[in-house]
């Protein structure tokens, strides 16, 4: 071909390129090189048309994973969470299909001028259920692994091992020394001594007081009693943070409740969660239920609390004893003639030189100085002991151990103490194998002390409606439980509904501390600042990432994740 007839062609190409649409030029310049016989058939392509829908494919591969996924773990009803009607929405991608304008992409992420895909996993309108690895995980049992590995993108913005990220209060961060984080910027806290405190177990949620003196809470929601009103449902998505907290030196909360307190500025008491009996200090007409902590009024130098099922009592300095909340069966300590509960604290003026105390449902108990118990309250289980006949009293009863009192633990109808002389002894409710005597012989009730013959050198005691669990002062395995298994809450496989013989847990050495829930059970172990839980984790309270009837069943102790 002559230099001319080139030079004319080249015009003729631009000519076309500026007078029709990109995609049309190109066809004409095509067909006008094969007719100059320049240009093999086999050699023509879209660039630009297979980029766009390989951007568009790609673009919809990533939204069918996301909708997968959250349709894999999120098989229980999650309606009261918030609307995640969004998270499925996929009726934008519709245009997506549509090359007609090959610049044009905004609706698969707006690739049309860079590589940047990090608004393919924009979830800001999905309600914490369709995620991103890096605001919000642990919601919907995701995890920071599976993130990472459905958007790998992200691994431009995060650490280098990200792949070894945990959730840490909903961020996903490097965990780079015990109880403690520092690799990723976003993380809330830098501190790698941060560890627990103290625990406090609801009956399906868990606080956790940390040595920064934070309080987070995971579980059930329903009553706000994570301290958290972005959501109101039957699980969380992760640790919430409680507001409004500072100086805080203890937390207590019930197996039996939805509602938690908290000793905070050298002795004054909050407290938030439910208040249908007045329990968090006032009118539960004005304020049925609170996220925010509520200052209870004429509460001064508490050096301790007990939670009962709707109401609360806290130990002075000078050893006088002051309760709110519910009064049906005088568990408050005093009279409340024109109602059956009193939101303003009053004193249980005959309860006197306490210097422990001890609640369960209805009732309570106190350890004196001379280390002597007393307890009033509810007693139709017997759980005041064998002095007392009524079904209720007012005023404390003494128990009448056979020797002092060391250690105490009191929970639905039920109670143990552990005594001077190293014996163990527990009394009240039984159906279940909760005092460790088999129900055939004891019968559902049973207000005599019944003496545990295996168990000695007890620690720690710790009740549930349903459980108990002690700890022993041994080295190796100290844990052991007995009572309800349903849900493996006893630490072994539920081949039983119910257990009265102590069941060891093996898996555990040097255990620090327990506490027991409703249906699950959580210890910290000595030299180890991650907690660790196992038994119902139906609405995410041992803090795991998974929530729901699939996970309602847990009889080995799993480490708490995004806690730290």
């Amino acid at each position: 071909m002559s230099t001319t007839v080139k030079a004319m062609l080249l015009q003729m190409i631009m000519r076309i390129k500026e007078i029709f649409s990109f995609k049309l030029g190109i066809a004409y310049i095509c067909l006008t090189l094969l007719i100059f016989g320049c240009l093999s058939p086999v050699s023509v392509t879209m660039d630009s048309e297979t980029d766009t829908q390989n951007r568009v494919s790609s673009n919809n591969v990533t939204d069918s994973i996301g909708t997968e996924h959250l349709t894999e773990t999120g098989g229980i009803d999650t309606s009261d969470t918030g609307d995640t009607s969004d998270t499925a929405d996929t009726s934008d991608t519709n245009d997506t299909g549509d090359t007609s304008d090959t610049a044009d992409t905004s609706d698969t992420g707006d690739t049309s001028d860079t590589a940047d895909t990090s608004d393919t996993a924009d979830t800001s309108d999905t309600n914490n259920c369709v995620l991103d690895n890096v605001k919000n995980c642990g919601a919907c049992a995701n995890n920071c692994e599976e993130m990472v590995e459905l958007w790998p993108e992200f691994h431009n913005t995060l650490p280098a091992n990200m792949a070894e990220a945990t959730c840490i209060r909903g961020t996903c961060a490097v965990q780079s020394c015990r109880g403690g984080y520092t690799d990723n910027p976003a993380s809330p806290h830098k501190d790698c001594d941060l560890f627990v405190k103290q625990m406090a177990a609801g009956e399906f949620h868990i606080c956790y007081l940390l040595s920064n003196d934070t309080v987070y809470c995971v579980g059930r929601n329903n009553k706000l009693q994570l301290g958290c009103s972005e959501f109101k449902s039957e699980f969380s998505p992760g640790f919430k943070q409680v507001s409004e907290l500072s100086n805080v030196s203890m937390i207590k909360s019930t197996p039996a409740g939805q509602h938690t307190c908290a000793i905070v500025d050298e002795g004054k008491v909050k407290c938030w969660g439910d208040n249908m009996f007045g329990q968090l200090g006032v009118g539960p007409g004005s304020l049925p239920a609170s996220s925010t902590p509520v200052l209870v009024s004429d509460i001064e130098q508490a050096i301790d609390l007990a939670i009962g099922a709707a109401s609360v009592c806290a130990l002075l300095s000078d050893k006088k004893v002051k309760c709110w909340g519910d009064n049906t069966f005088f568990q408050l300590g005093f009279s409340t003639s024109d109602s059956t509960y009193s939101h303003t604290p009053g004193e249980a003026e005959k309860v006197l030189n306490a210097k422990k105390i001890f609640a369960s449902d209805a009732s309570y108990c106190v350890i004196h100085e001379d280390n002597t118990a007393s307890c009033w309250g509810r007693n139709h289980t017997g759980q005041l002991g064998p002095s007392c006949d009524e079904n209720q009293s007012m005023d404390p009863i003494l128990l009448g151990l056979p020797d002092t009192i060391e250690h105490m633990g009191m929970s639905g109808g039920q109670a143990c103490a552990a005594l001077t002389n190293k014996d163990v002894y527990c009394w009240g409710y039984n159906r279940y194998g909760q005092i460790g005597m088999n129900p055939d012989a004891s019968g559902y009730d049973y207000k005599w002390f019944n003496k545990l013959p295996s168990i000695t050198g007890v620690t720690q005691i710790s009740l549930s409606q349903w459980h108990t669990c002690i700890l022993q002062d041994s080295d190796g395995s100290n844990l052991s439980c007995w009572g309800v298994n349903s849900t493996g809450q006893l630490g072994a496989p539920p081949d039983h509904d119910f257990e009265y013989l102590p069941v060891k847990n093996h898996d555990l050495s040097n255990v620090d501390t327990v506490i027991t829930g409703a249906h699950f059970t959580c210890v910290l172990v000595k030299g180890d600042h991650i907690p660790k839980c196992w038994g119902s984790n139906e609405y995410g309270q041992l803090g795991n990432g998974n929530f729901g009837s699939d996970y309602r069943v847990n009889a080995s102790p799993l480490p708490v994740e995004g806690l730290f």
